[in-house]
């Protein structure tokens, strides 16, 4: 098992160039721009420590911390009338 930290930052060191250093920073900045409270202990936690929120909020992080071009999200929960 990994971090959630340890994700992210993999993540952004397989698709862009740059240290760990930088890669962290940048999992930083992606936290905070989906509204993640406490970012420095939510690195260090693992994804079965966070509520549903959380971790699809992490999950939003990792897609934007690659500066994508376009992104699409879907709700796979469809509710009939």
């Amino acid at each position: 098992m990994f971090t959630v930290g340890s994700q992210i930052v993999r993540v952004i060191r397989q698709h862009q160039r740059g240290s760990e250093r930088q890669a962290k920073q940048r999992a930083v900045e992606a936290f905070e721009s989906v509204g993640l409270p406490d970012i420095y202990r939510l690195m260090s936690s693992y994804s079965h420590e966070l509520s549903g929120g959380m971790q699809q909020r992490v999950m939003i992080a990792m897609a934007l911390s690659c500066k994508p071009a376009l992104l699409i999200a879907m709700n796979r929960r469809r509710r009939w009338m």
